[in-house]
């Protein structure tokens, strides 16, 4: 389930310019495809990680695969170059950190859902995360 949301995250966001309706579409069926596997497997996936994933996926998932996500992931994404705006980068600079700076946020959330869900947090582990963390803006907070 991990790699399925990060493969959707992935093919989202390596071009953000090439995606319309009809990728999207194609990547709500897949992620449908992936709430199904999630309620398959309910029994064997902790509570914790389920529960973090339908947060996330209500909260985040269900914007930019639904009816408005041209407009979600493009007002993030004017938010993030007003932040870099005045350092005289091209746009095709700005939408590729765009999309690194995401999907680094997105491996960390999904790192937390998954590392509390199973139990597997640990102080190494923790402070291997809190660099990552760090560079974490409001994209995926909450």
């Amino acid at each position: 389930l991990y790699n399925r949301n990060m493969c959707l995250y992935e093919k989202y966001l390596s071009d953000i310019d090439a995606l319309n309706d009809e990728t999207i579409a194609e990547m709500k069926k897949y992620h449908e495809e992936t709430k199904s596997l999630l309620k398959y497997y309910r029994m064997d996936i902790p509570q914790d990680t389920s529960d973090g994933l339908d947060a996330f996926n209500k909260k985040f998932t269900d914007h930019i695969l639904g009816p408005d996500w041209h407009d979600f992931i493009f007002s993030t994404y004017d938010e993030f170059k007003d932040d870099y705006e005045n350092y005289g980068k091209s746009e095709e600079c700005l939408k590729k950190e765009f999309e690194e700076k995401v999907l680094v946020e997105f491996y960390a959330k999904m790192d937390d859902v998954f590392r509390d869900g199973f139990g597997t947090s640990s102080q190494s582990a923790n402070n291997a995360f809190e660099g990552i963390a760090a560079i974490a803006t409001n994209f995926f907070k909450g």
